[in-house]
């Protein structure tokens, strides 16, 4: 018997998508629907004239640190500085929030 090696896993458990598949959310599912911060708010509400960085929540729940720039709400980086050890938050080319449902100011 010969051993065959492969890129992919063979085995597969359950319902668990196989490598580079996108899982299916059916609508009743628990994991549908976001799970945001309490204090998040839609972002019909989000203060798009500021120059105050916020959180920004994606479809999947995960919060960027952000500000609308360019009519997108663009994704900021911590930088430390290595003299003096401040951090500062600067644009990095990480690109834009995909699909942004919430924000919240802290």
């Amino acid at each position: 018997m010969a051993i065959r090696y492969s890129n992919t896993p063979q085995l597969v458990y359950g319902n668990a998508p196989r490598l580079g598949e996108q899982p299916t959310i059916t609508p009743n599912s628990n994991n549908s629907r976001p799970q945001l911060p309490a204090n998040a708010r839609p972002m019909s509400t989000a203060p798009i004239g500021s120059i105050e960085p916020i959180w920004v929540y994606d479809r999947t729940g995960r919060g960027f640190r952000s500000i609308y720039y360019k009519d997108a709400w663009q994704k900021l980086s911590a930088m430390r500085d290595p003299f003096n050890g401040t951090v500062r938050w600067q644009m990095a080319g990480k690109g834009a929030v995909d699909h942004p449902v919430g924000s919240s100011s802290s």
